[in-house]
C-alpha cells in the first residue's frame, strides 16, 4: 500500500507539472506515466517543449524522501521524473501502526 504523504506528493506533482504545460506553453500534449515496483514509485511527465517549473516539486518530494530527475533538450521536449522509494531504510522515515510513514526532512 502506498503511504498517504507519498500518495498525496505524487498527485500534487502531477497536478502543477500538468497546470504549468496548460498554462505556460505553447504545448499541445503531455505524458504523464506511473509505475510502482515493490520498493519504489515512479511518476515521470513530459511534454514536446520546455519547463515544468521545479522548485516546489523538489520540496515536495524531500518531505518524503523523494528525488527528482529532470531531462531536457529544445528539439525534444521536457520530461520530470520523480521516485519516492516505499521501503523505511530508503526514505528514512518510520512506519506506525496505521501504515503512515514519519519522516525527517
Amino acid at each position: 500500500m502506498i503511504p498517504n504523504d507519498v500518495s498525496l506528493c505524487l498527485y500534487r506533482i502531477s497536478q502543477e507539472a500538468l497546470w504549468n504545460i496548460v498554462k505556460h506553453s505553447s504545448a499541445r500534449e503531455g505524458k504523464l506515466e506511473l509505475s510502482g515496483y515493490p520498493e519504489e514509485i515512479d511518476l515521470c511527465i513530459a511534454k514536446e517543449k520546455t519547463g515544468l517549473g521545479l522548485i516546489s516539486m523538489r520540496e515536495r518530494l524531500r518531505a518524503v524522501g523523494g528525488r527528482l530527475s529532470v531531462e531536457s533538450e529544445p528539439s525534444r521536449g521536457t520530461q520530470i521524473c520523480a521516485r519516492v522509494p516505499l521501503s523505511k531504510d530508503a526514505t528514512g522515515g518510520t512506519k506506525n501502526n496505521s501504515g503512515a510513514r514519519a519522516v525527517s526532512a
